[in-house]
């Protein structure tokens, strides 16, 4: 069926469904979905030998469907991965076993995939159709919206320079029509008060030690310093109670641990 606009997943909609999970798995699962776009048939078949984690985040090699291999650099997904990959079940974790696989420590299959993407869809106050596959259509988009060069999506989403899906993916921004009418009448995007692009899903690195962080991390994962501005400001806030009240300390902790198991802080 041919996907329109509005079928498609903001980037506020993925944070938020990211935001709604639980567990580790389902984390890394929504993360590789969209960041990589892979096919919900590479996911379930995709092995830890598949995956290389670097300085930079992790690269993972497919070979699926098409059979074309794809190299895929994940930077956002890292995160979560590494988190996932601590928490799985079975150890020591091999290259040769699954990166994805049930609570019962068997294969995922696409009806179980669809249907907890679906309830952490409603979790998230999400309405739309969800599927497995809409987070490949959906950054394949956001990825043309931000005009990153032809050649390296179609290498990267399809393993090959000559594919022809990329047209009907482009189709659904609209950019370059609307580019060429804005440009025939001498208009530019500020003048039409639409110069901002919709907000982008981005990793979190470290200014200080360098440490490429996930998109919803508040503070490192290495040296646990604050990420944003909001976390900095709280940091400031509760340096200055400490030093006017040391027993604060011991409250700040407890909220912290309350956040944290909350989920309403990632590290």
């Amino acid at each position: 069926m041919t996907k329109v606009a509005s079928d498609l997943l903001t980037t506020e909609e993925i944070t938020a469904m990211v935001g709604a999970c639980t567990r580790s798995s389902d984390r890394a699962i929504i993360m590789m979905l969209y960041e990589g776009g892979f096919r919900i048939g590479e996911i379930g078949g995709m092995k830890w030998g598949d995956l290389t984690f670097d300085k930079w985040g992790v690269i993972a090699n497919v070979n699926f469907k098409t059979g074309k291999p794809r190299y895929v650099r994940l930077i956002m997904s890292r995160e979560a991965l590494a988190k996932w990959k601590n928490d799985y079940p079975a150890k020591p974790v091999t290259n040769e076993m699954p990166v994805f696989i049930t609570e019962h420590q068997t294969a995922l299959t696409h009806g179980s995939v669809a249907m907890q993407l679906k309830r952490l869809a409603k979790r998230a106050g999400i309405e739309k159709h969800i599927t497995p596959h809409i987070f490949r259509h959906s950054r394949i988009t956001h990825l043309i919206k931000e005009n990153v060069s032809e050649s390296v999506i179609k290498l990267m989403m399809w393993g090959s320079l000559t594919t022809n899906m990329f047209q009907t993916y482009a189709h659904l921004t609209g950019k370059d029509i609307d580019n060429e009418m804005l440009r025939t009448y001498g208009i530019t995007e500020t003048e039409t008060g639409e110069g901002k692009t919709e907000l982008r899903i981005e990793p979190r690195q470290c200014p200080h030690c360098k440490l490429i962080n996930g998109p919803m991390a508040e503070f490192c994962n290495s040296c646990g310093r604050s990420l944003t501005e909001q976390a900095t400001e709280a940091e400031d806030d509760i340096h200055d109670s400490i030093l006017k009240n040391p027993s604060s300390l011991k409250r700040f902790i407890t909220r912290l641990e309350d956040k944290m198991a909350k989920g309403e802080i990632v590290v």
